[in-house]
């Protein structure tokens, strides 16, 4: 799974239901935040993937975030499931430039 969504705990119930294996790779500046990952907001993400990083930085910040934004998982969350055994957390960097 991508990305740490708050929604992983869905498939994760699932996937220990049945015993199977996976991995999840985490956003790790997006656990615990109040934003939305960056295409998560009310802009067009395909103009803004070709944009270098900080001009993108500038233009997300301070964009309207829709209220039906999908939030991030918390750490908290995080520490819960890598106890749990059935999952490998790996890093999808820090902010998920692209």
């Amino acid at each position: 799974m991508d990305d740490g969504y708050g929604s992983v705990g869905l498939a994760a119930a699932l996937l220990a239901e049945f015993e199977f294996p996976w991995s999840l790779f985490v956003v790790s500046g997006f656990l615990d935040g109040p934003d939305p990952l960056w295409w998560d907001r009310d802009l067009d993400p395909e103009r803004l993937k070709c944009l270098p990083d900080a001009e993108r930085r500038r233009f997300v910040e301070g964009a309207p975030v829709p209220p039906d934004a999908p939030g991030a998982m918390s750490w908290q969350a995080l520490r819960e499931l890598s106890g749990a055994g059935q999952v490998e957390i790996g890093n999808h960097t820090a902010t998920h430039p692209i």
